[in-house]
């Protein structure tokens, strides 16, 4: 299933590009849409993952089924065998729930994972679900919080609502982390 898409930033980069340059936007359209409201998640340091259900699968072996960003992603033992327990019992669930193929992506999070992995968790990995596509769809905050609850699994908090020029004020002051 498809891999994450890039993400624009918001700002071009100076010269050197080690600093974002605020009012210089990179796309015409974040200026267009600047004084829109605009939710903010938390960005967790992790592994992004893939969790890829697809019912209609010949083969039971891809009816459920795990990758990074890309599928040449390295990810840990440890963390494949967490998706594992956390995906595997829910297949059922989620057959009822999607009916059709569907993409659930995330971050692998915890000890282990990137320098600020124990942040996160200090005692085992795990995942938070931050982004959903279903028939080329992608789904809306609500809808990703229906899920997560349904399947009891985490999602990425909110840290922010606001235009970018309140998201500049923001950050400026510190977004607390909500972990």
């Amino acid at each position: 299933m498809t891999e994450y898409p890039h993400i624009d930033t918001i700002w071009k980069r100076s010269d050197d590009r080690k600093r974002i340059v605020v009012g210089d936007y990179s796309r015409p359209s974040f200026e267009y849409l600047a004084g829109n409201v605009w939710t903010g998640t938390e960005k967790v340091d992790g592994t992004n993952i893939r969790v890829m259900f697809n019912p209609e699968a010949e083969d039971p072996r891809q009816v459920l089924t795990f990758g990074g960003r890309t599928d040449q992603t390295q990810v840990s033992a440890n963390l494949w065998k967490r998706l594992g327990e956390l995906f595997w019992p829910l297949e059922d669930q989620m057959r009822q729930q999607f009916g059709g193929p569907v993409c659930l992506y995330g971050e692998g999070h915890g000890t282990g994972i990137n320098k600020n992995g124990k942040l996160y968790n200090a005692e085992h990995v795990d995942f938070v679900l931050f982004d959903v596509m279903i028939g080329g769809w992608w789904l809306q905050r609500p809808s990703l919080e229906d899920i997560a609850a349904k399947l009891e699994i985490a999602l990425v908090p909110i840290t922010f609502t606001g235009t970018l020029p309140d998201a500049c004020e923001a950050v400026k002051e510190g977004i607390m982390s909500k972990w």
